[in-house]
């Protein structure tokens, strides 16, 4: 299966993991036809999963689906043809035959976030594997760490994962390019970006806070350049968990 690409790829920082899921999908994509299609993305919370997802998601012009919980088979594949821009008709079967008949007639890759919120009902797991199985379109599944534990006892999805990859902790070459996109115009040295990354413990969402704390105070101190010895040793990076 071959997609319009978008050039997305050079406006994004380059992480490891996202190098990394990057390469993965092009294999996905260049997979002999009827091999399985499905890319499972894990990991834990803040590194990274969900805006990689979005990235794939825009450069190859797929179908988005932000889980919901509580979702039922009949709301998921709804919500699926109204994202091709389908009117949902029929019950939940016909819907499901409509959602085919879109995807072989315009095939796209499928991302689905949240993947933990679907596994209250195996049912809709299953409506997904077959939308794999009978179009052939590429499945990204997006979820927390111990997702890829439950689809390892779902044999039959299981046994369609292309690649399971789990993301993990960003090093410090990962915070060098994070801080060059989110502080274009001030210079972290080494001594704060290296204290940014270990009180982080290379976790990309709490590194964008804390950069984005160091860029509020060098622009309050009119630096152009911020190290350790201007930021202190006292000082605490504050996190949605609270400071470090």
């Amino acid at each position: 299966m071959t997609t319009t690409k978008t050039p997305t790829r050079s406006r994004i920082v380059q992480t490891r993991n996202l190098k990394k899921v990057f390469g993965i999908f092009d294999e996905l994509l260049g997979r002999p036809q009827g091999d399985p299609g499905i890319l499972l993305i894990f990991g834990d919370p803040g590194l990274g999963k969900t805006w990689a997802g979005c990235e794939l998601f825009l450069e190859h012009e797929g179908v988005l689906l932000g889980v919901l919980p509580g979702w039922t088979q009949r709301a998921m594949v709804s919500s699926l043809l109204l994202e091709m821009g389908q009117e949902p008709r029929g019950n939940t079967v016909e819907r499901t035959e409509q959602a085919i008949q879109a995807l072989a007639q315009e095939p796209r890759p499928i991302f689905v976030d949240e993947l933990e919120c679907l596994f209250g009902d195996v049912k809709l797991l299953e409506t997904l594997r077959i939308l794999h199985d009978r179009t052939g379109c590429p499945l990204v599944l997006i979820g927390a760490s111990g997702v890829e534990l439950k689809i390892k006892r779902l044999k039959q999805l299981a046994s369609r994962i292309f690649y399971w990859c789990k993301f993990t902790a960003a090093d410090l070459e990962d915070a060098r390019l994070l801080a060059e996109v989110v502080l274009p115009n001030v210079r972290v040295q080494d001594s704060l970006l290296n204290e940014v990354w270990k009180v982080a413990g290379g976790n990309m969402r709490d590194m964008k806070s804390a950069l984005g704390q160091i860029g509020e105070f060098a622009a309050n101190a009119d630096l152009a350049e911020v190290g350790l010895d201007h930021w202190g040793t006292t000082r605490k990076f504050f996190f949605r968990q609270g400071g470090r």
